[in-house]
């Protein structure tokens, strides 16, 4: 008579280990990321052409000449990271 352990059907191994599965679950999204990041930056691109845009009003120019300088040095450097990253991410893949 069989036991009732050699009754039962093998276990199978697992289909990955636990370290695998845990990096799979813990792996960001970058193409989620890097659309979320280009949102962000076409907001702020629009925001910007309103205000160059109020620029030209007379009397409002020189309040907010300043803030379109920063807002346009922000965007040199939104644009860049954004290249930065969208170059770096095949290389996580």
């Amino acid at each position: 008579m069989a036991t009732r352990d050699s009754n039962r059907a093998p276990r199978r191994a697992a289909a990955a280990s636990p370290t695998s599965r845990k990096n799979a679950v813990d792996r960001p999204d970058l193409d989620a990321i890097l659309g979320r990041f280009s949102e962000a930056l076409a907001l702020v691109e629009t925001a910007h052409s309103a205000l160059d845009a109020a620029q030209e009003t007379p009397g409002v120019g020189r309040a907010i000449g300043a803030a379109v300088l920063t807002i346009e040095r922000g965007l040199t450097e939104l644009r860049r990271t954004y290249t930065a990253l969208d170059l770096a991410i095949p290389s996580f893949r």
